[in-house]
């Protein structure tokens, strides 16, 4: 009975209607008909700059392979357009994840420790595993009349842990580049094209939109 049950169809739900008037507005629909362009063309872009960081990413490695150091930056060139391609360093903005930063150690690829602290009044940390003189201290700061219990308080200190000059070059030098290039630097271009053909580059976008 279960087993041969008719499925119910799903009733659809009706669009509600927008309340709002219609009132009618020149160059609406163009703008509209360029907005989607616009945004097939950087997803058109986006897949295109995929394939050519990939391919860039390549011709670092097979360098690398052969000279065992972080390879040089070059000029791409295809037709009239060219390109500084550049490897660069993974931003210091970017922090390594806990299972990245495993993989390195475990590789032997030192990175760098970076403390963020905000900006308070602390003791010298010369002085601050000296418990002598901090429970001297404290007696004394007892004896002020009206001083607050949280007077003194301790700031856990916040590190975070990144990609540094040495850890690129350690990548390189030991032959680690096609394990931990991802991890470590990105692939930029600089593309420029003179006097570009837009008629040539619509007819282009009409090819790939096409498809």
């Amino acid at each position: 009975m279960f087993a041969n049950a008719k499925t119910l169809a799903a009733t659809p739900t009706a669009k509600a209607k927008s309340k709002k008037e219609e009132i009618e507005l020149s160059g609406l629909e163009d703008y509209a008909l360029i907005d989607a362009l616009i945004k097939n063309l950087e997803a058109l872009k986006s897949g295109i700059e995929d394939q050519v960081k990939s391919d860039a990413k390549e011709l670092f490695l097979i360098a690398a392979d052969k000279s065992n150091k972080k390879p040089a930056n070059f000029r791409g060139v295809d037709g009239s357009a060219e390109a500084s391609v550049e490897l660069r360093k993974r931003s210091t903005r970017s922090t390594l994840t806990e299972e990245e930063i495993a993989e390195l150690e475990l590789a032997g690829i030192p990175i760098e420790k970076i403390e963020d602290v905000t900006e308070t009044f602390v003791i010298n940390p010369a002085y601050v595993n000296n418990s002598a003189l901090l429970g001297k201290i404290e007696t004394a700061m007892k004896k002020v009349k009206g001083l607050p219990e949280d007077f003194i308080m301790k700031q856990e200190g916040q590190v975070r842990f990144v990609v540094s000059d040495e850890t690129v070059d350690a990548v390189f030098t030991r032959n680690l580049a096609r394990k931990f290039l991802d991890k470590v630097c990105l692939v930029a271009l600089k593309p420029k094209l003179e006097n570009p053909n837009l008629k040539a580059a619509i007819k282009l976008a009409e090819k790939f939109i096409g498809k």
